[in-house]
């Protein structure tokens, strides 16, 4: 009995918002809204033919569920760069110039990414940095913006110090090219090689 009461409930919906169709269509087509009102042709719908239709709703995730995903994706986007060469402005101490290093840049937006690697840094060091990117400017095929993170090597000891500058790039599909920027010290710059 609660099964047939729940299908002429369901008819009953199905036909009001037959209706309500027919009024709104009445606003700009008159005669077709009296068609669809004066048609017998709304009939009750079996309630399990509804049940059917309803969509599952999404399994929930957990944070790591969310983390591994994300994962995913940033591995997918990630850009290969290979760290090249630098110019310092103050010629004097002389600086290493050829700062080669490998490191990766996710994407996050079309705007965000963050950047982990290591170089040969100025001084002759080892050098590991990781910063966040952002370019909200584009000047034709070139986004200008700023990065800031940390990098080590530069004090004694390997600690971390922070590290901010100005940001240029232009990607390809498959080839980036990039400087930084850190006034008024120097300004580096790197190859970037999309290989997933």
């Amino acid at each position: 009995m609660n099964t047939s009461f729940n299908t002429i409930r369901r008819g009953r919906t199905l036909a009001l918002a037959a209706l309500s169709l027919a009024a709104l269509t009445a606003i700009s087509s008159p005669a077709q809204a009296q068609t669809v009102v004066d048609s017998p042709s709304v009939a009750p719908v079996a309630a399990d033919s509804l049940d059917s239709a309803v969509a599952e709703p999404a399994p929930k995730l957990d944070f790591k569920d969310k983390f591994e995903l994300g994962l995913k994706d940033a591995f997918k986007n990630a850009w290969v760069d290979v760290n090249g060469v630098s110019y310092h402005f103050k010629r004097e101490p002389k600086h290493n110039e050829r700062n080669w290093g490998l490191g990766l840049t996710f994407p996050l937006s079309e705007k965000t990414a963050f950047a982990v690697g290591t170089y040969k840094n100025s001084n002759w060091r080892q050098t590991t940095y990781a910063w966040y990117e952002y370019t909200p400017w584009t000047i034709g095929p070139v986004k200008v913006g700023f990065l800031g993170g940390g990098v080590t090597g530069y004090r004694s000891g390997n600690n971390v110090m922070p590290a901010a500058g100005l940001l240029f790039t232009t990607r390809s599909d498959k080839v980036g090219f990039n400087v930084v920027c850190l006034p008024p010290v120097m300004c580096a710059a790197s190859v970037s090689f999309k290989v997933w």
